[in-house]
């Protein structure tokens, strides 16, 4: 970004203007509120929106704040406000300031502020924006610590705080629901609300099965127009988006490989009632576009080199199609098992609810997403075990891979190598869930790598317990991740971290998160840094050994509790421990 077109923009900037003193609620105080208490502390928050030339700006930009007391910005009050990095997302960023107890005292204040992000040779004057003071806020307690700044010392909070959640703005005391997470109107028939990564929206589409089904087939051992799955769907040689077919297979165990065709939708009686299943070929099932397989069992035990219950092949082009509240169980003795794999470019497939496992090779993965493909995936569980040297619950890796998953329970177990339980080398876009690994060697809760992997993570939870190198999220190999809320634990193994940045990690930015890393026999830390540039912000960091520690690259640390000591040379602002609190430095 250039500092011609920023300067630009100072006349289509917008701001949001949040301006409440900040409280802090100590939970464990019993003192009872004062009602005759002075108003305290000086701090606020600012809330703004930052465009380039229209655009909202999504990066991490270095900010300076000025407070005039005038609109031409001749006299200045208080002393200059230095914030740290600070996280743009989607053009909206909050500051926290302090401009001192006589910046305020009923006279008109103008702010002036300056940015510099990437690409800017130097600091870019935005210009000057009048400020409407809100109430105050009185203090909270802050008993027990040390270095408390002034003004926050009389232990006492007379007010009641609100913050909104995952999913919520708060303006001037009303909330509402930020756009990614609000539904649309009610949609028209045949259509669903679908959430386009494009823009980061609800809207209606056309559901990717199309059209009601025109035409049912019936497949069962006896009674039925088939008793082959395969035969029923042979049979029929006109199905079309306007002409689509369901064959519904009823309960028993169908010995056969199925190769699905477009507009021909696949039913069961349910999961472990209708099972569809093969021991002497590679691939139980083919995946085909614009269709869905629904309610039964896919199960593959072969021997193979791979083997595959569920395959969406880039041979096929794969797209649109659903696979809802079906068990897949990757089985096979071989080098390779697969639960489902879906791979090339043109292949994309939602999947609902899905209970995938895979075991008995010495490769296990319960989901691969692989080579470009595109996979949504909504509520379900995705498991490996059955002591294979390397497991992974979920593998999505590749150039132009995309991972969007909600809700979703991850476990990788039982290995005598490495368990992953999401191993990221693509884009992912994860919305809470449970990424668990523990395993005889290295487990990782989440492994971002390479070049290629972007990791965007909200309030997700994210587990290893392992023996020798335990992480809760591993960012490595150029590696970037952006973490909004979640938890991030290591336990056991020889060597513990929440977070652990190898030496090529690329970028992380997290805010509102806990990483802990405990009961190693060797060294147990909240956050290892070892290359690239890290910020965290209002977090908790734990560790025995180090809450934090930095050995190369850049690590900053902003309102954060840190528990625990901490090592190498991050940059600290307004940091505190257990007792004590730092403006401007590190424990």
């Amino acid at each position: 970004m250039n500092a011609t077109k920023r300067v630009l923009l100072v006349i289509s900037l917008v701001v949001v203007l949040a301006l409440t003193f900040v409280s802090v609620r100590t939970a464990s105080s019993g003192q009872e509120p004062d009602p005759q208490a002075e108003p305290m502390g000086t701090a606020f928050t600012y809330q703004g929106q930052l465009k380039l030339d229209g655009t909202p700006v999504s990066d991490t930009c270095d900010m300076e704040f000025r407070l005039y007391a005038d609109a031409a910005g001749a006299t200045q009050v208080g002393s200059s406000e230095v914030s740290m990095p600070v996280l743009v997302t989607d053009g909206f960023f909050t500051v926290e300031l302090d401009f001192g107890g006589d910046a305020f005292n009923g006279e008109a204040r103008w702010l002036g502020i300056q940015v510099q992000c990437t690409g800017d040779p130097g600091m870019v004057d935005l210009g000057l924006q009048s400020l409407t003071p809100a109430p105050y806020a009185l203090g909270a307690p802050w008993s027990g610590l040390s270095g408390v700044p002034i003004g926050f010392a009389d232990n006492v909070d007379n007010n009641t705080t609100y913050s909104a959640g995952t999913g919520l703005d708060l303006d001037h005391g009303v909330f509402s629901i930020l756009p990614p997470f609000l539904l649309p109107a009610p949609c028209d028939h045949g259509e669903v609300a679908k959430f386009s990564t494009k823009d980061d929206l609800w809207h209606c589409s056309a559901d990717a099965t199309g059209s009601p089904p025109s035409h049912l087939v019936i497949v069962a051992k006896s009674g039925g127009d088939f008793v082959s799955v395969q035969a029923a769907i042979d049979s029929i040689g006109d199905a079309a988006e306007d002409n689509p077919y369901l064959v519904w297979v009823a309960p028993g165990v169908y010995d056969e490989q199925v190769t699905m065709a477009p507009y021909v939708h696949l039913q069961g009686a349910g999961q472990g009632a209708t099972i569809i299943t093969k021991s002497d070929t590679s691939v139980t099932l083919y995946l085909a576009a614009y269709t869905s397989l629904r309610d039964l069992t896919v199960s593959n035990n072969d021997d193979s080199w791979e083997t595959y219950a569920i395959l969406a092949s880039a041979s096929d082009n794969v797209t649109g199609a659903l696979v809802a509240n079906v068990e897949v169980q990757g089985l096979g003795s071989g080098n390779y098992a697969y639960g489902c794999a879906l791979e090339g470019a043109d292949t994309s497939v939602t999947l609902l609810d899905l209970t995938a496992h895979a075991e008995g090779g010495t490769y296990n993965y319960a989901l691969q997403v692989l080579d470009g493909a595109a996979a949504i995936v909504e509520g379900g569980s995705y498991t490996t075990a059955g002591g294979g040297t390397i497991n992974r619950a979920i593998y999505s890796s590749g150039s132009g891979t995309t991972l969007e998953a909600t809700g979703v329970r991850a476990v990788a177990e039982n290995t005598s190598g490495g368990s992953r339980a999401l191993y990221n080398g693509g884009s992912a876009t994860l919305r809470g869930g449970l990424y668990a690994a523990d395993g005889a060697g290295t487990a990782y809760g989440i492994h971002n790598v390479g070049s290629n992997a972007f990791l965007e993570a909200h309030s997700v939870t994210a587990e290893a317990l392992g023996v020798n190198q335990t992480y809760g999220l591993h960012n490595d190999g150029d590696a970037s991740a952006e973490l909004h809320g979640g938890s991030f634990t290591a336990r056991a193994g020889s060597y513990t971290a929440g977070l652990y940045l190898s030496s090529t990690s690329n970028a992380l930015v997290a805010n509102g998160i806990s990483a802990l890393g405990e009961d190693a026999t060797s060294l147990n830390y909240g956050v290892n840094h070892n290359g690239g540039s890290c910020t965290i912000t209002h977090s908790v960091l734990e560790g025995l050994y180090r809450s934090a520690y930095t050995g190369a690259g850049t690590l900053r640390l902003s309102h954060t509790r840190l528990l625990g000591t901490v090592g190498g040379s991050p940059t600290c602002l307004g940091v505190s421990t257990e007792t004590n609190f730092y403006t401007e430095s590190c424990p």
